[in-house]
């Protein structure tokens, strides 16, 4: 019997981490396996209430020192601790206050890299360098991960592994309309995304017989709402009606459920990730849409 416990942000946050977490410990455990989640969040979360299912066990609260002692015994009860690694997510500087966790962990370290910047600032490096350097192996999702490790940073790269971005299948068949095609964005929104590019070239297809429509799905990111609120996606929405094009662009801002997203991923006709930053290595609305055979753009 195996017992892994996972450091990230995990449900019922709603972002893109806590759901790539909370399906890697389904995936990785079986019956006779334990889960132990260590559930990371900012005091503005503390009373998000708790998932019906969760594993949670203890919870890191960036800010609070007192709270990486609980979060490190809590690892420590499992045989391997799963930590996942993006910038953002822990509290200090550039998320530093993750090292001091890891330096209380007994038991052999898994740290998952999300984000390996290409041109880190110097602090920056310094953090994904120690968590390397206190991890006992890292995992990128591409190659390009790897690349970046090698090429950037002092790392042992024989403690670097590649695992691709893992996928849910689709349930159900295609499901495309026959009146006009529908271009999706899906994921969690922030500014970064890039969806006003989007916007803008619907603009440009005026003239087609049947004018895609754009539909954007996913709710904000919780750091996002709770420092900005909803204030890029109503430069979004204030953009498609400059442009004229706001009965083409659909906004579905809920945070959806694995059936309720598959059914708008099955009616795609073409997805499409018009992210401004180069640095992002791994996708996993890229990994979903090229596992359903949907064309991506």
């Amino acid at each position: 019997m195996a017992t892994f416990g996972f450091l990230s942000s995990l449900p019922p946050t709603k972002c893109g981490l806590a759901t790539f977490s909370d399906a890697l410990a389904g995936a990785m455990t079986t019956p006779v396996d334990t889960a132990i989640g260590v559930r990371v969040v900012d005091t503005s979360e503390l009373d998000l209430p708790a998932a019906a299912n969760s594993t949670v066990v203890a919870t890191l609260v960036n800010g609070d020192p007192a709270s990486v002692a609980a979060a490190a015994t809590a690892l420590n009860a499992a045989d391997v601790a799963v930590i996942q690694h993006e910038y953002g997510i822990y509290g200090g500087s550039d998320g530093d206050e993750l090292l001091d966790l890891m330096a209380q962990l007994h038991v052999p370290i898994i740290a998952v890299l999300h984000t390996v910047l290409d041109h880190p600032l110097p602090h920056q490096k310094q953090v994904l360098e120690a968590v390397m350097r206190r991890a006992d192996v890292s995992v990128v999702m591409s190659q390009v991960g790897l690349d970046r490790v090698r090429d950037t940073y002092d790392a042992d790269t024989s403690r670097v592994m590649i695992i691709p971005h893992g996928v849910a299948p689709l349930t159900g068949p295609r499901e495309l309309t026959e009146d006009a095609p529908i271009v999706l964005t899906w994921g969690i929104i922030g500014p970064g995304k890039g969806i006003e590019w989007g916007i803008r070239a619907m603009a440009r297809l005026s003239d087609m017989s049947a004018r895609p429509t754009y539909r954007i799905v996913g709710g904000t990111h919780p750091k996002v709402l709770a420092h900005a609120g909803e204030a890029y996606r109503k430069s979004l929405i204030a953009a498609a009606r400059r442009l004229g094009v706001e009965n083409a662009v659909e906004f579905h801002g809920e945070y959806l459920d694995r059936d309720a997203l598959s059914r708008h991923v099955r009616a795609a006709s073409v997805v499409l990730l018009p992210y401004d930053s180069t640095s992002q290595v791994t996708s996993g609305v890229l990994a979903e849409a090229v596992a359903g055979g949907i064309p991506v753009d």
